[in-house]
């Protein structure tokens, strides 16, 4: 039996979910605008090569690969016994903790390899499938791996674009910036040629992503193998309650997009179109044809990560700034683009202050204070500067990226509203909708009554205290979403997720501030304008129709949605 499980993963049985996504619905959540999609290898063109080795592999060549995820469920099998034997025992009065044991499960993870790894980043997203404890755990994964030897990023630039590094680079950075699990970024400048076919300048400075070498091979067999320990796990009373095999299938698609580099810079050319006409936040912008899916060059994004900011605490120069940025940045992706940054965690947030002047204007007035000071005005320039500074966000690392349907995006739309107007009923109504038919919930009308309950007590609790906490209350509809068993789909949980953490951050660089609020904010400025007829519209479920509505969205007051 042991032997016919590795056959039957080394086989593809359960490679081709990863190679084509869980369902045809989730590929089309994945997908974005055509412009930027006709600058990229399909889908299918992708994971073609995968496909096409599997069928036309030697004898030799097959019996080398069982040998092979022999030995990896073998290793696997013997580094997860030690989670596996003690589950069961976690809480009992012989057992050891479960915060103990979590943290053994998150080491585990991290030894298993890149696919453990982002699926236990992807699990810490879920609350509606995990309990609390597990996705807090899960959060704090580490994420840095070894760095490839220079040698394999040479032969992955020279197969990828057919130049040497060294002629599309007049210098490139051997040691990498960062390396994650799925692959590793260097700081290079553009040489003549670099520059000639990019249509940049000579010595622009870049980010040279690189995936790590096999790191496709890995990742597909080993989910492969999660896919059938999952199944095993099922079995176990102790793990039953995780919904490890449902977990996986709503994983495959989020994993297949982070492991090809080409789809990510599709997705930043959208999100850079979408963004053009927004001083307060930037992407790092795709250098075509210099993408590939095991190599992407981009623009090099220099700032300082956002939890600098929020480490600052309230009051602090351009934090409250910075969280009315992020909110409107959010409402911008999910209400005017309907394209949402999937991965908007602290890490992948940079923050920029600049001038607000043209770039030569910018140049001579920092130039004049650097003068001024060199020359004994006894003054301190940064401070002065940034007085005059405006805070700007770079969002990096847009591998995941998510478009709602019409459908979806009218409940989601609904569901904020509720949420803004602290609606319980309502809320879990529109929460319901999601699954339709399919929804799973043995009890909605319990569901329904506990979320209003919910709400009626935080009502009551704003009004005394006068503070909002909106990540909080999104964390516990999650909670309660998930002990009731309400099928939520993954691209659903992950905006709301996505919006959670906005709002938890945001709160912190301003305790005032509220994502949610500035929801309400719009809704209420909306009543008979453009965007009430906007609002109307998705609610009723014509937004896809209603064409002449969204070309005017571009007239919106900025104050409401723009950032």
């Amino acid at each position: 039996m042991y032997i016919t499980l590795v056959l039957s993963v080394t086989d593809g049985v359960d490679q081709s979910m990863l190679l084509s996504g869980s369902s045809p619905t989730a590929a089309a959540h994945a997908s974005v605008g055509s412009q930027a999609a006709a600058l990229c290898l399909s889908e299918e063109q992708l994971f073609e090569a995968p496909h096409q080795e599997v069928s036309t592999m030697s004898a030799l060549q097959r019996f080398r690969r069982h040998v092979t995820s022999l030995l990896r469920l073998t290793w696997l099998l013997c580094l997860f016994a030690p989670v596996a034997l003690t589950a069961p025992l976690v809480g009992d009065f012989l057992g050891i903790s479960r915060a103990r044991w979590l943290r053994l499960l998150r080491w585990t993870l991290e030894k298993a390899g890149p696919a453990f790894i982002k699926w236990g980043q992807w699990a810490a997203t879920r609350h509606d499938l995990f309990p609390p404890d597990f996705c807090a755990e899960l959060e704090q994964l580490h994420t840095q791996a070894p760095a490839h030897a220079p040698q394999f990023t040479e032969v992955a630039v020279q197969e990828s674009f057919g130049f040497d590094v060294e002629d599309l680079f007049s210098e490139f950075d051997a040691e990498p910036v960062a390396s994650g699990s799925i692959g590793q970024i260097h700081r290079a400048v553009l040489s003549d040629t670099g520059a000639r076919l990019t249509g940049m300048q000579p010595g622009t400075q870049v980010a040279v992503k690189v995936r790590h070498p096999n790191v496709s091979e890995v990742i597909e067999r080993d989910f492969g193998l999660m896919m059938s320990a999952a199944k095993l796990a099922a079995q176990l009373p102790a793990l039953h309650a995780f919904r490890l095999e449902e977990s996986l299938k709503q994983f495959a698609a989020p994993l297949r997009e982070q492991v090809d580099l080409a789809r990510e810079a599709t997705h930043l050319h959208a999100f850079n179109y979408n963004f053009r006409s927004t001083a307060g936040v930037s992407f790092p912008v795709p250098l075509y044809p210099l993408v590939k899916p095991a190599v992407l060059v981009e623009t090099f994004e220099a700032g300082t990560h956002i939890s600098a900011y929020v480490a600052r605490g309230p009051g602090a120069p351009h934090n409250s700034e910075l969280a009315r940025l992020g909110a409107r940045t959010m409402l911008h992706m999910l209400i005017v683009d309907n394209l949402i940054h999937a991965d908007l965690h602290p890490g992948n947030i940079l923050v920029t202050l600049d001038l607000p002047f043209g770039r030569p204007l910018n140049a001579l007035v920092t130039a004049a204070s650097r003068a001024a000071e060199a020359v004994g005005f006894n003054f301190d320039s940064d401070s002065w500067l940034d007085s005059w500074r405006r805070a700007k966000l770079v969002l990096l690392d847009a591998g995941m990226a998510m478009r709602l349907s019409k459908d979806d995006q009218r409940n989601m739309f609904g569901l904020f509203e509720a949420f803004a107007e602290m609606d319980g009923a309502r809320l879990a109504d529109w929460v319901l909708r999601f699954s339709g038919e399919e929804q799973s919930c043995p009890d909605p009308e319990r569901f329904k009554a506990d979320v209003a309950l919910f709400f009626d007590k935080l009502t009551a609790e704003t009004q005394a205290t006068g503070a909002t906490h909106g990540a909080d209350a999104l964390a516990d509809v999650l909670e309660m979403v998930r002990t009731h068993q309400v099928n939520m789909p993954g691209h659903i949980c992950a905006t709301v997720v996505t919006t959670m953490v906005l709002e938890g951050w945001s709160n912190q660089l301003d305790p005032n501030h509220s994502t949610l609020q500035e929801v309400k904010r719009m809704i209420a400025a909306s009543k008979g304008g453009l965007l009430g007829q906007l609002t109307e519209v998705m609610l009723r479920g014509e937004l896809a129709a209603d064409h002449e509505i969204m070309e005017r969205v571009e007239l919106l007051e900025p104050t409401l949605v723009r950032v």
